[in-house]
């Protein structure tokens, strides 16, 4: 009866002796007791772009890339799985991810040994956002004077430029034009002593992943 064996390669044998002093001995068997929990290595990414305003934060509009494990123990089993709970869940996956759906996904890659000890890498998150809300641009601190108070004819040349309803986190850039909607030019919320003449306004709204959507022409 063996037990309590630590990890290591054990040979055994049996040495069989007659009643007339004859000896032979078995084949040996030989066992390799593992206990340890393999090396899991480092998951990552590959054929990624992790594209918006940071290079870091995997938040991307990209849907389609791979998992990829490296370090772990030679010869062990990789399952690869992903939740889309935060964590609470998790289902088996392949490496090749692609024509993903907006969301938050966490992938961790789950190494197997062949004695059965398994252990699992760090998680990744990824968010995949692809839509984007852009808003509505309004004017404050404005006064439609003259006959109609809504034709946007006005002696008013200063007011404020301003955008409700854009997806939270966005960044803003407001434009106008002075040439009927043909060109456009970056300029500021606060417009100021404009001289006469016909005005077109827009903001063009981009959020972390890089997704833009432009609001209706003011």
């Amino acid at each position: 009866s063996q037990s309590g064996l630590t990890d290591g390669t054990y040979k055994f044998r049996a040495t069989v002796t007659d009643s007339a002093g004859n000896s032979s001995t078995t084949p040996v068997q030989t066992v390799v007791v593992d206990t340890q929990a393999p090396v899991a290595g480092t998951l990552s990414l590959s054929n990624f772009i992790d594209s918006g305003s940071s290079s870091s934060d995997k938040i991307s509009n990209d849907k389609t890339f791979d998992l990829t494990i490296s370090g772990q123990e030679a010869g062990t089993t990789v399952v690869y799985q992903v939740s889309t709970d935060g964590g609470t869940s998790w289902t088996p996956t392949t490496a090749s991810q692609s024509g993903l759906t907006d969301g938050t996904y966490k992938f961790r890659a789950t190494v197997t040994d062949a004695s059965g000890n398994s252990a699992t890498t760090p998680v990744q998150t990824v968010t995949v956002d692809t839509a984007i809300t852009a808003g509505t641009l309004s004017l404050s601190n404005y006064t439609d004077s003259g006959s109609s108070a809504t034709d946007n004819i006005t002696n008013d040349n200063t007011f404020d430029l301003t955008i409700s309803g854009q997806e939270t986190g966005s960044t803003v850039v407001y434009e106008v034009s002075t040439d009927g909607g043909v060109t456009w030019t970056t300029t500021t919320a606060n417009q100021s002593s404009l001289t006469d003449g016909t005005y077109n306004f827009r903001a063009t709204v981009t959020d972390a992943s890089g997704n833009s959507a432009t609001t209706p022409v003011q």
